[in-house]
């Protein structure tokens, strides 16, 4: 679950910022004041929406709105191209973050499990991004969280990760979170940002390192997998009643919704594809829902 996560929000960065899906406006938000949003997670969105003033609405860049009618059960919340600081709250490890442009805010049956920020107004030259990783990284330990792993590059060649990305820090909180922070190096990847000044795709005559901060947050894999079964019952529920897939309006309206009480429960299933002398067919059985008239999930998820 934790691997699909963290590859499927990279994927979004990679999407949204590749595809140029928004286009920054003429404006800047930057030379204001930035906006604060309080994150937490294992909240619902509903709570979230309540407590930073976010209303439904059409979103897009420079939008706090969220258009809950046109989001899956499990879909990322996209704020681009505005000026927010993050707080979070996490029992005894709370922190706040300086201002950034974009946002992502990951939920799973309309729990908020994770988060993806991107700081700064625009990328910083290495030296500058090196000092600011460094001390947001001594603030994050200082205020309660146990370091995984550390790294200090030597230089902005220098990477514990991909040729283009350094992952300075992964911490635990005494919640189970799991923090990452790391930078990203605009000259040696294949896109760019449009929402951040200064990030234009790199050509052979402007080859300067320009590094963006990040840091993200994922809920404990405990609360992350029964989301994702959460979302996959109330799926299977609602196709057997002959509906379409739940969106992230139906766990807003009915956000207490779990399988138990709808007479639901889980029981093993083969997996065809199993063989003991193949490791890679995986796990001989697979945990699937039953319904109350013993109608089983199938194997295969949708």
């Amino acid at each position: 679950m934790k691997r699909r996560t963290w590859l499927g929000l990279a994927l979004a960065a990679a999407v949204l910022a590749g595809a140029g899906v928004y286009q920054a406006l003429p404006s800047d938000p930057a030379t204001g004041t930035a906006r604060p949003i309080r994150l937490r997670l294992g909240e619902t969105v509903g709570t979230f929406m309540t407590a930073n003033e976010l209303k439904e609405g059409p979103g897009g860049p420079r939008a706090y709105t969220i258009a809950v009618d046109r989001h899956r059960d499990d879909s990322t919340l996209f704020f681009t191209d505005v000026w927010v600081a993050v707080r979070f709250e996490d029992v005894a490890a709370s922190f706040d973050l300086p201002p950034g442009r974009i946002l992502m805010v990951g939920q799973s049956a309309g729990v908020v499990a994770d988060f993806d920020t991107t700081l700064y107004d625009q990328p910083l030259p290495f030296p500058e991004a090196d000092r600011r990783a460094l001390a947001l990284t001594d603030q994050l330990l200082k205020a309660g969280w146990q370091a995984e792993t550390l790294f200090r590059p030597g230089d902005e060649m220098d990477s514990n990760s991909t040729n283009n990305r350094k992952v300075y820090a992964t911490l635990t909180s005494v919640s189970g979170n799991r923090l990452q922070l790391s930078l990203t190096d605009l000259s040696r990847s294949p896109r760019f940002d449009p929402n951040l000044p200064g990030s234009a795709p790199v050509t052979p005559s402007d080859p300067t390192p320009r590094f963006l901060l990040r840091v993200a947050v994922y809920a404990p894999d405990a609360l992350r997998d029964r989301l994702s079964e959460l979302a996959a019952a109330r799926r299977f529920a609602l196709r057997g009643n002959g509906t379409d897939t739940p969106g992230l309006r139906l766990w807003m309206d009915a956000p207490d919704w779990t399988p138990e009480a709808a007479g639901m429960r889980q029981v093993d299933v083969p997996n065809p594809q199993w063989a003991p002398d193949r490791p890679a067919s995986g796990r001989q059985t697979f945990r699937r829902w039953q319904m109350p008239d013993g109608t089983t999930e199938p194997t295969i998820r949708w």
